[in-house]
């Protein structure tokens, strides 16, 4: 006679309630304890999202410099509003 045990980490659905998915905030019963989606989609989703954020706030310094430049009229010989965009874009691009 085998006893199956249930994976310390698993949820049974009359213990635990759901919960709204982090992504899409359906509602759905979560299989494990730190399950914070409801889907792969939505988790891949999610991830993708906070990186295109993390991305934005990197450039946002080197793109406002670059702004506040031509704004100001700040150009040195040679440049244009679109080659300093340009280069700012460039060091954003740089490891």
């Amino acid at each position: 006679m085998s006893t199956a045990t249930a994976s310390p980490n698993a949820f049974s659905a009359k213990q635990d309630p759901e919960v709204a998915c982090g992504y899409c905030s359906t509602p759905f019963t979560p299989r494990r304890r730190w399950q914070t989606f409801c889907s792969a989609r939505c988790r891949t989703a999610f991830h993708a999202t906070e990186a295109r954020k993390e991305a934005i706030q990197r450039a946002a310094p080197a793109l406002f410099e670059a702004l506040r430049r031509i704004a100001a009229s700040e150009l040195v010989d040679g440049e244009t509003p679109a080659s300093v965009a340009t280069a700012a874009i460039k060091e954003l691009r740089a490891p």
